[in-house]
């Protein structure tokens, strides 16, 4: 017996067959857009989640820098908490069309690319070349699957030499992905709509009376929002926000519909605007401009003096805007500048500033995060070169704005939830604790007290942290590291609140002239007005986890190119600079490096290993100290530089640090210690001193 069970436990030690008859299970693929490193390996950025996951150079099957990918995480035995991805299938053309420098050799003329990250040279021959010039900058459609070392390609276009006017920031869009010009289909759909509303339009909608105004930007063409104010004798605000009806223009699997789903969203680039519709109902028949009656649908509120929502309603409408107001003007107006043309509209601003500061506490009170973020635009000349940059200021009247459409964003959002029907929320998650721990650390380091010992961090703390840096030298540092600490905002199908905002309900309602999310809640609003029946509740339930996906992915990659562009002019405006002097401000500090703000968000990088020195970095300081000469660079400091170079091809501007009377220097610390014989005393550089 004592030998069958020691039998036993020696048979079921041993590996099983495999048996035949049994299936393999499959494994789970994911998405994602493949990011690859000039050195060969790269990185997932996933569909869920923040943190990008790395990829073997011998692992990436044969996909190409930008290339959208299904992947395979592997969880290796000695890193299991740090899966790496294998690529399993490209879901892309066959061919990639990669923007790039042309290079013109007698036998292997070749296409450099302008995004770096594409880290291939791609070989042209002769037949492919298209008539391109040397250093023109061209469309190259390369066929995958991508080589490590060498790729094969034919031009497609030439789009001109990058010291051209527009060439340059044409190249980065096409590189973008970004859908540039709109198919004939979808232009010729566009043509066929009445540019103006007919009394059939009309019919069965609630007319909207009294004063009604828009509030934009100076060169703002395409005005998705109005809004109108009454306050009543016991006191009450009834606001009517009123969103352009674009859904009345642009039916569910149209041409219009799908391209500007295949868009997501309009993209706002210093030297032009690539809309989500065409102009002719971007900037006519949908926008909300003066004189014209527009079809709407409006969320009609009443709010308590606390800033409560105590009613609303969700209708179709029309109206028909009074005057079109700018953000300058109407922050003149309420400062007691006289603006004779807003003079009839002065009481009904006076009481809009009244409720949105009351939003504003209301807001601040249960712990909405304030990212006081200094925003730049480019000044361009008739080419659209850079010729300055400048500080975009916000005032009371952009004030307005937003607290009006947070608030009917979150009514909208509270109310379909309620009504469990299919639906698409902004959301913003709960950050990890890991990250928010780091930033605590940081802001400790720093001198700021983020909580107390025996609670986790809330919004509330991040909203105080803003409010104790703000002015002080560790405000950029500290509002950056904030903002990487927190998740990135996305669409999503099911309501899990908004952490920035304290919101429990959140969506975007108001924009559906330039956001495809907008435009298909508003779908969805208006079927339910009219009743929606259970066969069409389950079709759309199908399809918003999708709707939801790709409008993130737009939204993020138009995010990315509005930056980089932005970038670019900074650049441009910068290359006359460059061998003159400035006093700027060290604005981050890091082991490799010191950026330096130089006014209005120009920023440039002081390399520490071109300087005549050695420097120790310390976290804790966030300085550097020169182990040879004691200077110290501190972030919040004041220091002298000179413009050495301008990249433009990789939108860099690199500073050197001069000799200035802003220079730190500490002296040297003796140490105490005791004599050998023929031994002198030394001394060292230390953060202590500091």
């Amino acid at each position: 017996m004592r030998k069958q069970k020691n039998q036993a436990r020696s048979n079921k030690n041993k590996p099983s067959k495999p048996n035949r008859n049994s299936k393999k299970k499959k494994p789970e693929l994911l998405e994602g857009v493949f990011e690859q490193n000039k050195r060969g390996f790269g990185f997932i950025k996933p569909d869920i989640g923040e943190e990008g996951v790395f990829v073997s150079e011998f692992e990436q099957g044969g996909a190409i820098h930008g290339d959208r990918v299904q992947y395979e995480l592997i969880y290796d035995h000695d890193r299991p908490n740090r899966p790496r991805a294998i690529i399993r299938n490209v879901l892309e053309d066959e061919y990639k069309h990669i923007v790039g420098v042309f290079h013109y050799k007698k036998r292997n003329s070749y296409v450099t690319p302008i995004d770096r990250k594409c880290g291939q040279v791609i070989r042209v021959l002769k037949k492919y070349h298209k008539k391109a010039q040397d250093l023109q900058l061209v469309v190259v459609a390369v066929k995958r699957p991508g080589d490590l070392q060498w790729m094969d390609g034919r031009i497609v276009e030439v789009l001109g030499f990058v010291d051209e006017p527009g060439v340059r920031v044409r190249g980065m869009v096409i590189q973008s992905g970004i859908p540039y010009e709109f198919p004939k289909g979808v232009l010729s759909e566009a043509k066929k709509i009445d540019l103006s509303v007919s009394p059939k339009d009309k019919l069965d909608r609630i007319l909207i009376d009294g004063q009604v105004i828009t509030i934009d930007g100076d060169d703002t063409k395409d005005v998705d929002d109005a809004i109108s104010l009454v306050k009543d004798e016991n006191g009450l605000y009834r606001l009517g926000v009123h969103i352009a009806d674009v859904n009345h223009y642009v039916r569910e699997n149209t041409p219009l519909d799908k391209e500007a789903s295949r868009r997501g969203t309009s993209v706002y680039l210093a030297d032009r605007v690539i809309p989500m519709l065409p102009v002719e109902l971007s900037n006519g028949i949908c926008s909300l401009n003066e004189g014209v009656d527009r079809l709407t649908v409006s969320c009609s509120m009443v709010i308590n003096s606390d800033g409560e929502v105590i009613s609303h309603e969700i209708a179709e409408t029309c109206i028909n805007v009074g005057k079109h107001m700018t953000y300058s003007k109407v922050t003149a107006s309420l400062s007691d500048e006289d603006v004779p043309e807003y003079n009839e509209y002065l009481p009904m601003l006076k009481n809009m500033e009244e409720l949105c500061l009351i939003l504003q506490k209301k807001r601040e009170i249960r712990g909405s995060i304030g990212f006081d973020i200094p925003e730049s635009k480019a000044e361009l000349d008739e080419d659209g070169w850079a010729t300055g940059i400048e500080l975009v200021e916000r005032g009371i009247a952009s004030e307005i704005i937003e607290e009006f459409m947070i608030l009917c964003n979150e009514t909208v959002a509270a109310e379909f939830c309620a009504k469990e029907l299919p639906f698409v929320y902004r959301v913003h998650e709960e950050p990890d604790l890991d990250k928010l721990r780091k930033l605590n650390e940081l802001a400790s380091s720093l001198g700021y007290r983020m909580k107390a010992k025996t609670r986790k961090i809330d919004s509330k703390d991040i909203q105080q942290l803003m409010v104790d840096v703000k002015g002080k030298p560790e405000e950029g540092l500290l509002t950056k590291s904030s903002l990487r600490s927190l998740k990135r905002a996305r669409y999503l199908e099911k309501n899990l609140g908004h952490y920035g905002l304290a919101a429990e309900f959140y969506c975007h309602f108001t924009s559906p002239i330039r956001r495809y999310p907008d435009l298909q809640i508003h779908r969805i609003i208006k079927e339910s007005l009219h009743g929606v029946t259970k066969a069409r509740i389950e079709k759309l339930s199908e399809a918003m986890p999708d709707v939801s996906r790709v409008c993130s992915l737009t939204e993020r990659r138009a995010e990315g190119l509005e930056r980089d562009v932005l970038r670019l002019k900074k650049c441009e405006y910068m290359k006359q600079y460059v061998g003159e002097e400035f006093v700027g401000v060290i604005s981050s500090v890091t082991n490799w490096g010191l950026f330096i703000e130089l006014f209005n968000t120009v920023e440039g990088l002081v390399r520490l290993h071109g300087l005549a020195d050695w420097f120790e970095y310390s976290e804790q300081h966030m300085a550097v100290l020169g182990m040879m000469t004691g200077k110290v660079y501190k972030l919040g400091n004041k220091v002298q530089v000179v413009v050495a170079r301008v990249d433009l091809e990789l939108c860099e501007i690199d500073l050197q640090l001069i000799d200035s009377e802003h220079d730190v220097v500490i002296k040297k610390k003796k140490k105490k210690k005791k004599r050998k014989k023929y031994e002198h005393d030394t001394g060292e550089f230390s953060f202590d001193d500091l």
